[in-house]
């Protein structure tokens, strides 16, 4: 479809990426898209969902289904290496994952509702925050406010570079994994350097720690229904550099990943008993065990997948299905997880060319903006017109 507002559109994008905020901190990011979709006339904008996350409704002429989309809205503790005009202006914060074309994208959408409403039911917009930290989508679905959207079907999408521009690369099943990062501190006493054997240093603690964790992996076979991994991100030994001195502390973070939720949750029993066990064993005199970034598995419905192949496909886009899952991930499965028909998450590629996400070069491409607003308008139109289309 033809946008007719694009180049307002690119400009709403760039203004984001001029200014990004970081998760939990997207008070401007908020304010600007209610300040943008108040011009078009949205029936009502819920705000501070979860945080700094807002939802806009455009309701139909008839009564009829829920249809939500989502978009996140946050940036990334990632300096920018770029000339571009519209770099960003805060020092170490950037929008590297696209998250500034994802929310220009939903904006769009509520522009061409305010021209075309939906026959039936309505449709709500979704700008969640914090999707980062993974920890944004369970807070927004958690909010009392989120009582009053309740969707019978929820779409997301995520810019990915491609083998083709404008390809629609979907899923049916597990699209993402479930995710955790495992923080684990231990506590020994220190002694002079040449006594080590007067003090009780956490170092082989932590060897031991990180190796059961590679060890215990399930199955590293991608293919696999009960696939795991595990990937160590952080490990300290001492906090501070104390020359002369054996530390007496240690520090690792483990990202683990799985499929399937029950898969990771025994993933993370057993490294815990683990650690229980070589902390009693080395007598350390103290350990803790907290967890960060954590987010369930996203799981995509068969008839929301044919939806969305047929609104790219309407659109004159490739569409390509994944033989695996993706690796990264994604908290939108709390979202999707609360509609009561299902729903489904799709990558809209930007071709081969396109730096990665989270590369300091990274700059969302504006040409995928129009694409975006014209798949998520033929899925409002196959769910929420009069013509046959409806899910059965």
């Amino acid at each position: 479809m033809k946008v007719s507002n694009l180049d307002e559109l690119i400009a709403f994008r760039r203004y984001l990426h001029q200014n990004p905020e970081l998760s939990r901190n997207e008070k401007n990011t908020h304010n600007k898209i209610c300040d943008f979709l108040s011009r078009f006339n949205p029936d009502k904008i819920i705000t501070n969902i979860g945080g700094y996350g807002l939802a806009a409704i455009y309701n139909g002429k008839a009564s009829g289904p829920t249809l939500a989309f989502r978009a996140d809205i946050d940036a990334l503790p990632i300096h920018e290496d770029s000339s571009l005009a519209h770099a960003s202006k805060v020092a170490n914060v950037s929008h590297k994952c696209g998250h500034d074309g994802h929310t220009a994208i939903l904006a769009g959408l509520g522009t061409v509702l305010h021209e075309n409403r939906p026959e039936k039911g309505r449709v709500v917009l979704i700008f969640q925050p914090a999707e980062e930290t993974l920890d944004g989508a369970r807070k927004f679905v958690n909010d009392p406010k989120f009582k009053e959207i309740k969707p019978d079907y929820v779409f997301g999408l995520h810019n990915w570079r491609s083998e083709k521009e404008n390809q629609v690369v979907l899923k049916s099943g597990q699209m993402s994994p479930a995710v955790t990062t495992m923080l684990v501190d231990l506590k020994g006493t220190s002694a002079h350097a040449s006594r080590p054997e007067f003090g009780i240093c956490p170092y082989n603690s932590a060897v031991k720690i990180v190796a059961k964790a590679y060890e215990l992996q399930n199955n590293h076979d991608i293919h696999s229904d009960d696939f795991s991994m595990t990937t160590i991100v952080h490990f300290l030994l001492g906090k501070n550099p104390g020359y002369g001195t054996s530390p007496d502390d240690a520090h690792i973070a483990i990202t683990l990943r799985a499929y399937k939720d029950s898969v990771l949750k025994e993933l993370t029993d057993q490294i815990e008993n683990y650690i229980a066990e070589i902390s009693k064993k080395e007598k350390l005199l103290d350990k803790s065990i907290s967890y960060t970034d954590e987010t369930i598995a996203c799981t995509n419905d068969e008839k929301c997948c044919r939806i969305i192949e047929k609104a790219a496909r309407e659109n004159k886009l490739d569409v390509q299905y994944m033989e695996t899952p993706m690796m990264g991930g994604e908290d939108v499965g709390y979202i999707i997880n609360s509609s009561s028909q299902g729903g489904a998450y799709f990558q809209l590629g930007s071709g081969p060319d396109q730096p990665d996400l989270h590369e300091p070069d990274y700059n969302f491409p504006d040409k995928l903006i129009e694409p975006g607003i014209g798949i998520y308008h033929s899925i409002v139109n196959q769910l929420l017109h009069s013509t046959g289309h409806e899910m059965q």
